[in-house]
């Protein structure tokens, strides 16, 4: 089967004999419902994050890692046992409208599946949980008292049918004396990996943006004749090519010191980015749409991983094999590390700390 597109420009396309690209191009891309849906396999952009075809799309990707990813299967079972978190937000004990936080000591262990918020503060979090209002949040608040970004995390942990939320300032106590906080920091990174998933608000430049709104990105869109020969066989259709008509940026969450640890230590995630919602786990990666196509790609823009850093049985072949890429990561995380945003100095200096901690061992 061959495809023919009489196009002014070059563009990029996932057909049935594989991808193609060129740099500077238009993505070119058909409907679900087109005649030549068979053949071009590229799909729209996805502006609704949060449409019903969407979760079903989240559920399958955790579903499948979970009961038919061996990669993901093995690696599970070599993830250190670290204590679970003090303090959850439970989505269903509470009702009415109403969350409360719980003490997992009275959670029997094999309910404690929980997920994790990974968002960025902004200028500031007025919804913390401190000593002062510890005791309230326990028996119970109402969500509407939580920002956006967290609510928008809820209403993802619950329609993947899940009952447990991790996020930092409402399960750390904030405000609490030196001692208790980094007692609770030094424990934070295991939770990532631990985590049933990861939830990236990725796009959200504050607690308050939230993150499931419909995409608004401006694209600049050719509609295009596209004939199809197929065994003899012609085939007359339409294929869209698409370019975006703004500059791509990193994502917010990508600007922060804490993220960038939580990102490497996660196990499997989603990211709600600007223009697509990514899924990553440790055998595979997709996306609700194929505009990571365009130029510039995610590589710009990704963060390098340590190769095993949530793996410590593996650290002494991985150490051994990739000393010098190791090396080479970890001379570009700290160079990464740098430009990032903080709030409070000491934080910057927190997270570098718990960072450096899981590099270290894979540096021999």
């Amino acid at each position: 089967m061959m495809v023919y597109a009489w196009l002014t420009a070059t563009f990029i396309s996932r057909t049935n004999f594989g991808t193609m690209k060129f740099q500077d191009s238009l993505l070119g891309w058909v409907s679900k419902g087109s005649s030549a849906a068979h053949y071009v396999k590229t799909r729209p952009p996805n502006r609704q994050p949060w449409s019903l075809e969407s979760i079903r799309w989240m559920k399958r990707c955790l579903r499948d890692c979970y009961k038919h990813h061996a990669t993901c299967a093995k690696l599970r079972q070599l993830l250190p046992v670290h204590q679970p978190p003090k303090y959850l937000i439970d989505l269903e004990s509470a009702g009415d409208g109403r969350i409360c936080i719980v003490d997992t000591k009275g959670v029997q262990e094999d309910n404690l599946h929980f997920s994790i918020l990974s968002y960025s503060w902004g200028s500031g979090q007025t919804s913390k949980t401190t000593p002062g209002n510890l005791k309230q949040r326990l028996i119970g608040f109402p969500f509407t008292d939580l920002p956006l970004t967290i609510q928008d995390a809820m209403t993802v942990t619950q329609a993947l049918g899940l009952r447990y939320l991790w996020v930092d300032a409402i399960c750390i106590q904030q405000d609490s004396d030196r001692q208790l906080f980094q007692q609770q920091l030094d424990a934070v990174l295991g939770l990532y990996a631990q985590a049933t998933v990861v939830i990236s608000a990725a796009c959200a430049d504050h607690s308050d943006a939230g993150f499931l709104k419909p995409r608004n990105q401006h694209y600049h869109q050719y509609d295009l004749g596209l004939t199809i020969l197929d065994n003899g066989q012609r085939l007359d259709s339409r294929i869209t090519l698409l370019e975006r008509g703004f500059k791509k940026q990193r994502e917010p969450v990508d600007t922060r010191i804490w993220t960038l640890q939580e990102r490497n230590n996660a196990f499997c995630s989603f990211r709600f980015e600007s223009e697509q919602v990514l899924w990553q786990c440790q055998e595979t990666t997709c996306a609700d749409g194929e505009v990571d196509m365009l130029p510039p790609y995610p590589d710009a823009y990704n963060a390098p991983t340590f190769d095993g850093s949530i793996f410590p049985s593996m650290l002494s072949t991985i150490s051994a094999r990739y000393y010098e890429g190791n090396l080479r990561k970890y001379l570009e995380h700290v160079s990464d590390f740098s430009k990032r945003q903080y709030t409070y100095f000491d934080n910057r200096l927190d997270a570098f700390a718990l960072s450096a901690s899981s590099m270290a061992k894979n540096m021999g």
